[in-house]
């Protein structure tokens, strides 16, 4: 259908995508290497999505989180979720093992999530809609672990940590996770589905977790 960033991106590898009047606003983490003596280089790129008659054409809008060639902020950038509703953007730095929150129009806010609180590699991002919770809702990061990966919880804008969970069976080494709202079959309350040990995709009722921690929904 497209290609698009050819010229803007190096070494791409989160996506975060929604759609915004007739265009979809896409943020892409991009791994390029910082030079010594050269300026930093922008770790996150936005674009706009048009469609453009039979097919779509993409803009680059900004580029921002730089890395500094001196080894300052975004050593290692993978995962990005974007929350529309709250007009926040989370980005997260392996390197400090938390994830650092921006503004839509690439602000870095100072706020940095889970940071003391991740053990491992912070990777996979969600956003489970609650309408009783703080904000509307809660955020996941996946603490990906060798032996296993830690489900933690924190309030929509992150600001405040409320407990984690683990799958069983065994998750462990999870990259990426994707929530399902919809209650069906056995996932009530919804699926919050992980990848496991990069061997297959494990599906968790949201609605245990939630009892289990106590969460507003």
């Amino acid at each position: 259908v497209l290609a698009f960033g050819q010229q803007q991106l190096s070494l791409p590898y989160g996506i975060a995508a929604f759609a915004n009047g007739k265009s979809i606003e896409a943020f892409i983490t991009d791994n390029a290497e910082p030079i010594e003596g050269e300026p930093p280089v922008a770790r996150v790129k936005h674009f706009r999505l048009r469609q453009a008659g039979d097919g779509w054409k993409a803009r680059h809008v900004r580029s921002f989180a730089e890395a500094d060639p001196a080894g300052g902020i975004f050593e290692a950038v993978e995962s990005i979720l974007a929350d529309p509703l709250s007009g926040r953007l989370f980005v997260c730095d392996e390197s400090v093992r938390a994830i650092r929150v921006f503004d839509l129009e690439g602000n870095d806010t100072g706020a940095i999530v889970g940071q003391g609180l991740i053990q491992d590699d912070p990777e996979g991002l969600a956003i489970a809609e609650a309408p009783n919770a703080p904000g509307g809702g809660w955020l996941v990061v996946a603490d990906q672990g060798d032996d296993m990966t830690a489900l933690r919880i924190f309030t929509r804008d992150g600001s405040r940590y409320i407990g984690a969970a683990t799958g069983n069976p065994v998750l462990a080494n999870t990259d990426g996770i994707a929530l399902a709202a919809e209650s069906f079959g056995l996932f009530r309350g919804g699926a919050l589905y992980c990848v496991h040990d990069d061997l297959r995709v494990q599906g968790y009722a949201w609605d245990d977790i939630a009892e289990a921690l106590g969460l507003a929904r």
